[in-house]
């Protein structure tokens, strides 16, 4: 097996977009439904482009690619002009996060990486706190999901 890549997945690449297909059947995840919206919203692979460029919110699927397979596939979305990129996490996505942190604040400028989990999944809401990532609560929200956050300030200072 050749060395797992991180990549974004792209709604209009026909081989990847079959790639996620089979992972959803495999792992009864729906991403596609995802990619598909991004593709109505957006229209054509030109429009995609742009609209990646200009659009303040973004929102995308990564994965990790072996040259056959993916893995691990992930939602995220940018809010460029806050700087935060925010990524859905489960246990089996959870190796994702590093390379991913290390993707936005390198590849995107963003400072802050935020991951949203399952309150109720503490083997992971502990590792992320062990590994320094602070959770804060919107007392508003009914939601499910607890936002943790890593200020990456040190890391953009240090690419810049």
């Amino acid at each position: 097996m050749s060395k797992q890549k991180l990549i974004e997945i792209n709604p209009y690449n026909k081989e990847m977009m079959e790639k996620v297909i089979k992972y959803d059947e495999k792992n009864s995840t729906n991403y596609l439904s995802s990619l598909k919206s991004t593709i109505e919203l957006v229209g054509s692979a030109l429009e995609y482009e742009v609209y990646k460029m200009t659009m303040p919110v973004i929102y995308d699927v990564f994965a990790y690619y072996d040259g056959n397979d993916l893995s691990n596939l992930c939602l995220t979305y940018q809010q460029k002009d806050l700087k935060i990129f925010t990524m859905y996490l489960d246990n089996k996505n959870f190796q994702l996060y590093d390379d991913l942190e290390l993707y936005a604040t390198k590849n995107l400028c963003m400072s802050v990486v935020a991951a949203l989990v399952d309150k109720n999944n503490h083997k992971l809401i502990n590792n992320l706190i062990k590994d320094k990532y602070t959770p804060y609560f919107d007392d508003n929200s009914k939601e499910e999901l607890v936002p943790l956050v890593k200020d990456n300030t040190e890391i953009t200072k240090n690419i810049r």
